[in-house]
This record gives C-alpha cells, structure tokens and sequence, in this order.
C-alpha cells in the first residue's frame, strides 16, 4: 500500500488459497515497481459468503533477498526399512553443495546429524524401520555464502516385521483429532465399509494424547484395524494381547482375532469378542486375550468393530503384545550349564532343563 488510509492504494502480489495448517509462505517482492519508493507491506483478506472466516498469520520475516535462496519443495523418492532418498527443489540458487540435518521427528534442529552431499537427491542410510525421521536442508553457495534451512520435511522409513516383544503401541506419537485432520500408526492398516476415516486416532484417550477409535454407524458396516505384520520367528498362538478398551453404548462389541491379508476382510479370524463389562459403558478397562487357541496361518492380529443394533463404537489405547505366559510359562531359559570332556574338536555340554522341555 501507497497510502495506508486510503484501501484503493492496495496492489496485489499474490493470492493464496484458504488452508486449515499452518503453511509457510515466501514471497520475493521483486515485482514491485521501481516507480513505488514509498510503501507498506500489507495482508488483505477476503471472506466467502458468510461472516464465519477467519485467517491467522504469525512469524512475518521482511529481508533483503537473498543471494542463496533457502531449498524447497523437499520429496522423499524411495525408501527402505533403514535409508530415506531425499529430493529437493534448489529454489534458483547457485548452490551445488547442501547440508542436510536429520533426527527423529520433533528433534530441536542443531541436535541432529548433519551429512554434506554435492547430490540431489541424496540417499540417508543408518535409519530404524518404522521410523518418523524430520529433515531439513541448506545451500552452500560457495564463499561463506549459505542459505537458510529448509522448512521441516517429515517421512517413515518403510516397515519391518515384528521380530521382539514385547511390541506396544501407545498411539500417542502420530496426532490426534476428532476427525479432521486424520491420523493412523505408522505401519498398521485397516479395513472398513462404513467411512475409509475409521479407525483413526482420536482424542479420547487412556493415557497419553490419543487413542484408537472405531466407528460404524449404519446396518452391516464394520472397520478393522490391523496391526504391523509379525515375524516368521513368532508364534501367533504364542501371544497374548492387553490393552485398555472404552466403549459407548452397552451393545458395543469389539472383536479380537488374526487376519491373514490386511485387503481382505474374510480372512480374519475371530479369537474372542468383548463387551462392556457392567458399569463399564464409557470408562477405561483392562482386556486380555489369549491367541492360545488359534490354529491358522496369520501374521497379523486385528481389532474388528462392526455395527450391532445401534451405532457402534469402540477405543484402544495401551496395547501391548507378548509372549502368554499361560502357553510359555514352562519354557524358561536352561540353567546350570557346564561342559566338560572337551578334546580337539569336540565337548560335552550338560545343562538342567529350565522347565518341561525335551528338545533344545
């Protein structure tokens, strides 16, 4: 603006859609003509049809344009379980050299690692599987002359089986919502016929910020959710799942069970089914369910709400996956252990058996 009385002073620069999460703008101001010498930078903001817009800016930052602009527009272009391809856009800069910084998501950036690299894009490796990991990258111009660090890019590596237990997950590191945005564990999938949103993370929770919601609200409808994919190495009948269940109304019904493909609903199998306990319609109680009595070929266990006489519902939170100690109890680890008669290629090794085992 020309005039700050005076709104028909006000020229354009850019217009930028309406979005409900806090996004970053630049804005290079070179398109000011040379003729304005005098001028204030101003934000107008335009309603729809109603009075109920609103719009929020923070953090305004006027500076002189830099030299060596700041990357953007950071892509990751392939993954695996350990390593992350990073991509970017150089944003007309000179740079041929870039410093990444990386660590687990919500890390303070200056505590990360920071790797130099004269490629774009450029393969971090080292990672953990399942993993959130936040990155960031700067132009090194030459000279001295770098840029700012890149807005925050977040990204998973990819997923790996289940291979220790026990395995929990909290649902406490992803967000949470009443619906909008969505938020879903890393690594789990899920089924459903009611609405593609359900299950989500929701607010509601046991501990923690969030918690696993179900939702089918019409006659028919159900939505799993399933966990990772577990191990060769691990027995499904060998487990046992805890966690604490919420339910709504006194028909709600959560069922237990193994599903063998996390795209097809009929081959889940059901191993117990819950109910609310009395008094329990709306409160948080411990469930346990035994996996002793399945005999099929799954890998994964899944959580199945479906609709009963009435919109059904069901939360999970604090779950935690081990070994049952009912099946396993007796099979402790062998003590004693002692060799003796040991020759040039050969010992005898003798042990006391750590419960009911014949083999080892």
């Amino acid at each position: 603006m020309t005039d700050i009385s005076n709104p028909a002073s006000f020229t354009e620069i850019a217009t930028y859609p309406m979005t409900t999460t806090l996004t970053e703008i630049e804005e290079v101001l070179n398109v000011i003509p040379s003729s304005v010498t005098n001028a204030t930078l101003a934000f107008k903001y335009t309603g729809g049809t109603s009075n109920n817009y609103y719009l929020s800016i923070d953090n305004v930052l006027v500076e002189t344009i830099p030299t060596c602009p700041k990357p953007k527009d950071l892509t990751a272009t392939a993954f695996t379980t350990t390593s992350i391809t990073l991509g970017w856009s150089a944003n007309g800069s000179s740079a041929t050299t870039w410093n990444i910084e990386y660590g687990p998501a919500g890390f303070t950036q200056g505590t990360g690692t920071t790797v130099q690299t004269n490629s774009n894009p450029h393969t971090i490796n080292g990672l953990n599987p399942s993993s959130a990991y936040d990155f960031y990258v700067q132009g090194d111009c030459g000279g001295g002359d770098t840029s700012h660090w890149s807005n925050v890019f977040t990204t998973y590596t990819d997923c790996s089986t289940v291979d220790v237990l026990p395995y929990s997950e909290s649902f406490d590191v992803y967000g949470a919502s009443t619906g909008t945005p969505i938020y879903y564990p890393t690594c789990w999938s899920k089924i459903n016929t009611y609405s593609s949103d359900r299950p989500y993370i929701h607010t509601t929770h046991y501990d923690g910020t969030g918690s696993l919601y179900f939702y089918a609200g019409t006659s028919g409808t159900y939505n799993i959710g399933i966990t990772p994919e577990f191990g060769s190495s691990i027995d499904i009948s060998s487990l046992k799942a805890t966690f604490m269940y919420r339910a709504t109304n006194a028909s709600d019904r959560l069922i237990v069970g193994v599903i063998s493909s996390i795209t097809d609903a009929s081959t889940f199998v059901p191993v117990d089914t819950l109910s609310p306990t009395q008094g329990s319609v709306t409160t948080w109680v411990e469930k346990s369910v035994s996996f002793a009595n399945y005999t099929g070929n799954g890998k994964y266990i899944a959580f199945k709400n479906e609709y009963t006489t009435t919109n059904a519902y069901a939360y999970l939170d604090s779950l935690v996956i081990d070994l049952d100690s009912t099946v396993v109890a007796d099979c402790n680890a062998p003590t004693a252990l002692n060799v003796s008669g040991i020759t040039a290629n050969g010992a005898t090794v003798t042990w006391t058996a750590g419960g009911s085992e014949t083999a080892w």
